[in-house]
């Protein structure tokens, strides 16, 4: 026996761990652009999901490029930054096979 074994759970907690339901960050950057409905920034995403940081979307957002999901589909100039960037939106809109 574990020490654990008698242990009760709340059952606020455990209503709560059945509700839920963790979504991948690739998950969440494919609801942002659905969302969104038109390319965004990398930037645009890792703020629309509530970060400042480009590593909080942009593994996620080059995963999903490899993957075939995403593609970049235009260069924008970064508001932030004065540099140019990539755009990225759904393959399977511009007709990719993903």
């Amino acid at each position: 026996m574990t020490k654990h074994t008698s242990h009760r759970i709340h059952p606020n907690s455990s209503e709560s761990w059945q509700r839920f339901e963790p979504k991948t960050r690739a998950q969440q950057v494919l609801s942002v652009l659905r969302e969104r409905s038109a390319p965004m920034t990398d930037r645009e995403i890792a703020n629309a999901l509530g970060s400042q940081d480009m590593n909080y979307a942009r593994p996620a957002i080059t995963a999903l490029i490899k993957a075939g999901k995403l593609r970049e589909v235009s260069k924008t100039v970064c508001e932030t930054t004065g540099r140019r960037v990539r755009c990225v939106f759904y393959a399977w809109v511009l007709g990719g096979d993903a």
